[in-house]
């Protein structure tokens, strides 16, 4: 019930940021002007749905994408999410698997048929009804997810902890199930008396040697140890457009990863906080790595940030939200993020009669 109040908000929150924009544009509707201001507004409130969350970007735009879709395609799913009747899980599969169905009234019909079911139904169980629905109602549709799933093959990593990480690789069946047949193979042909090594270990092992090590190849590795001393500032020019060698390794080194809080992409710009154009110095008590999203962002209408000596950023969004981020360690630990009380805005005195 609480998630799906909470995707309710969102919701009406990105919509009532929209809406604003809208009344307040000075632009024709629908003209390049128009749709590019929109656009910064719908940046800027899912930004600020981020923070407020204390979510990464990517997780929070995905909640925040849902919550939307929820709210102008299935509305009844929401209602059923909010009155507790379903879980989030359950909304997620009916979202996806009528994602394909494009006429309203047909949309509505399944998801209604759906609904009836889905208190009964596990997640996985529900979804397969659902697939029936959609096959029934509308078998484009049923092509339309088959092509899109097969243009969204990928491979991803993610940190497992422990230093160790998960490798994930999206592709067609076939295609999974004809790797996994020669890593398979490979791993039971390796197998020898003595290995104390599973047969999930070897076959990891066995992957990472057809990928990396071909019999042609022989591994290369290398590895460079950077040392910093000294003030970076010391021979600086602060009226440079750019920062010195100096002053991009000690930037490199301090932050580590973009600096907007819960933002960890290591792709990043050497940022002015204050802008340069607005006369910031390019020191390095005014630089900070910032990736190009959120370099971006911070020069979005109503965004603010403050830089310390010591690196900490106090970020103030257009709601009037303010933040703020130190550093992280030496072992790329970051401090947790502070959530500041705004400082109130003084309201207009009454006039005098």
């Amino acid at each position: 019930m609480l998630q799906g109040l909470q995707l309710q908000c969102m919701a009406q929150w990105v919509t009532e940021s929209r809406q604003r924009c809208i009344a307040e544009s000075s632009y024709p509707a629908g003209s390049r002007d128009w749709e590019r201001e929109l656009e910064c507004a719908e940046r800027s409130a899912y930004a600020e749905v981020a923070l407020e969350l204390c979510l990464a970007d990517r997780t929070s735009n995905l909640r925040v994408e849902v919550a939307l879709c929820l709210a102008e395609r299935l509305p009844a799913t929401l209602a059923a999410l909010c009155a507790g009747r379903i879980t989030l899980a359950k909304a997620r599969v009916v979202l996806e698997e009528t994602w394909n169905l494009d006429q309203d009234e047909l949309r509505a019909r399944v998801e209604e048929t759906a609904l009836g079911k889905a208190e009964g139904l596990t997640p996985s169980n529900l979804r397969r009804a659902i697939r029936r629905l959609v096959a029934k109602a509308d078998a484009k549709a049923v092509k339309k997810r088959r092509e899109k799933a097969c243009a969204g093959r990928r491979v991803r990593i993610f940190d497992a902890g422990d230093g160790m990480s998960t490798l994930e690789a999206t592709l067609p069946t076939e295609a999974a199930e004809a790797v996994y047949a020669v890593v398979d193979a490979t791993a039971q042909a390796a197998k020898t008396p003595g290995d104390d090594r599973s047969i999930d270990a070897i076959r990891a092992d066995v992957l990472v040697d057809l990928v990396c090590f071909p019999a042609e190849l022989a591994p290369r590795i290398s590895y460079q140890v950077q040392i910093i001393t000294g003030d970076p500032d010391l021979h600086a020019d602060p009226t440079r457009r750019l920062p010195n060698t100096a002053q991009a390794r000690y930037i490199k080194a301090r932050d580590q990863h973009c600096r907007h809080p819960g933002c960890r992409r290591t792709i990043a710009d050497d940022d002015h906080t204050l802008d340069y154009a607005k006369g910031g110095p390019t020191l390095t008590t005014n630089l900070a790595r910032r990736c190009p999203r959120h370099h971006t962002l911070k020069h979005l209408p109503g965004w603010k940030a403050t830089q310390d000596p010591d690196g900490t950023i106090t970020l103030t969004t257009p709601s009037g939200r303010v933040y703020r981020t130190r550093p992280p360690d030496a072992d790329g630990i970051d401090p947790p993020t502070e959530r500041l009380e705004p400082v109130p805005i003084p309201s207009p005195r009454a006039p005098i009669p």
